[in-house]
């Protein structure tokens, strides 16, 4: 009885400590992110001085450039603005800090921050943790952690192997594809190792959050399939009806 009590005991502690593995490895990615956009959101406020009257500014430019086609812009164009060269060193800048300029220097520091600081502790949770899924969905997001395990110490290579399959994922498309996707020397497409794995991050934590994927030995981070009762494709109609759902997925349920 002894030995069976603490085998039981084991077993929980062991899906406990699982759980808070995966936990770190959500929060760190999440705390990666956050302290990207915080950073930068301060520098840039710190420089930030927003330009009023962009559309009088544009004519009077344009109105002093047309007067004086032939004439140095310092002594045109400045003395046509109030403020003069400061104003328009002022309206470049705001224009630097919006959108995809913003968005760039975020990534530009999340990058650096991931490769000199978290790096270490991710991979090593990879390691550890043996993540699953079970539906197709999700197949791409698993196949890109085994990728981003096997290549873990491959050094300092810029590039996977041209021979190797590198599985595209949520993660690789919208605003990251640019930096995920690089040209080399000779024009190929070709997959940047490091901001690759931090997309595979990315799209893993989300995952991991839906419990779209899974971990092995975990409990609240378990197979979503252990969450139905044993019974429940047995009873699939009296389920369906106790939940208000149609047994047909193209029928929509009625709204009360």
């Amino acid at each position: 009885m002894t030995v069976l009590l603490l085998a039981a005991l084991l077993v929980e502690r062991g899906r406990e400590i699982t759980d808070t593995l995966v936990e770190l490895l959500i929060a760190t990615v999440h705390r990666i992110k956050a302290r990207a956009d915080s950073k930068v959101t301060k520098e840039l406020i710190n420089a930030f001085k927003r330009v009023t009257g962009k559309e009088t500014i544009l004519f009077r430019v344009a109105d002093a450039a047309l007067g004086h086609p032939d004439d140095p812009v310092r002594a045109v164009i400045f003395p046509a603005v109030t403020g003069g060269e400061q104003t328009l060193k002022d309206l470049v800048h705001e224009f630097k800090t919006k959108g995809p300029a913003y968005r760039t220097t975020v990534q530009t520091t999340l990058r650096a921050s991931y490769t000199n600081h978290y790096r270490r502790g991710l991979i090593a949770l990879l390691d550890t943790l043996e993540f699953r899924g079970n539906n197709t969905a999700c197949q791409p997001v698993i196949e890109a952690v085994e990728l981003v395990r096997r290549y873990a110490k491959a050094g300092n290579t810029t590039y996977y192997p041209r021979a190797e399959r590198v599985p595209e994922h949520r993660g690789t498309a919208g605003q990251w594809e640019d930096l995920v996707f690089k040209r080399d020397k000779r024009g190929r497409r070709r997959v940047v190792r490091m901001v690759y794995e931090i997309v595979t991050f990315q799209a893993l934590r989300e995952a991991l959050r839906c419990k779209e994927v899974w971990v092995v030995g975990a409990d609240s981070f378990r197979d979503p399939e252990e969450d139905l009762p044993a019974d429940f494709a047995a009873r699939r109609v009296e389920n369906y009806a106790e939940l208000r759902k149609p047994l047909d997925p193209n029928i929509r349920p009625a709204i009360t």
